[in-house]
């Protein structure tokens, strides 16, 4: 895959990857509080299985949970609720950091888990701790992105990388999706809308 030529601007305000993933959604990042709870408490959840990804100095998900304070509104996320997103959304997060793609799949916690074909791709600025949503990659739009996300063999899968990108957010394809006019938004719901609509 190419390197980032174009990205959609994602609000700077500490809630980034929570405003990429539900603009990765639902094209509007303003259901980032919705995305947040449903994160960590899948992060709470999956806790066993996240075991080996929680950063020092953390004993497990529940103490990084609670004393990272990740509950709360503009608390930075970081590649642990990345690969929490990934394993709740069935899909493959791409960030883009350092010149080189970093993929998290849902794989990486359960080998046997069904992940979606399309894949969320961000672009990370370590300086700044921000992520924006790539839009099109050089010598390919987003649309091609999605093909070339399953066979691509030049990113690096992470594994215990866990404090070279501190601060994240996630982005996705082309749709031009509306959401449910409901405070409480359920994304297995508009992930299965989502589909519907391709």
């Amino acid at each position: 895959m190419g390197k980032p030529v174009n990205s959609k601007s994602i609000m700077s305000d500490g809630n980034d990857l929570f405003r990429a993933l539900s603009f990765a959604i639902s094209q509007r990042q303003e259901y980032h509080l919705q995305v947040r709870k449903k994160i960590v408490d899948h992060i709470l959840h999956i806790s066993k299985d996240l075991s080996s990804y929680v950063p020092d100095p953390f004993e497990n998900a529940a103490e990084y949970v609670r004393i990272r304070k990740m509950k709360v509104p503009k608390t930075l996320g970081t590649e642990l609720e990345i690969l929490a997103a990934s394993h709740f959304m069935h899909a493959d997060i791409y960030t883009f950091a350092n010149n080189k793609w970093i993929k998290y799949s849902a794989h990486q916690i359960d080998k046997d888990i069904n992940v979606e074909n399309e894949a969320i791709y961000l672009q990370h600025d370590e300086k700044s701790s921000h992520y924006e949503v790539v839009m099109d990659v050089e010598g390919n739009s987003i649309c091609n992105l999605q093909e070339k996300s399953k066979e691509n063999e030049d990113c690096t899968s992470v594994e215990y990388e866990l404090d070279q990108i501190s601060r994240n957010n996630c982005i996705d394809t082309k749709n031009n999706n509306t959401l449910l006019n409901e405070t409480q938004v359920d994304l297995t719901v508009l992930r299965r809308k989502r589909k519907r609509e391709l």
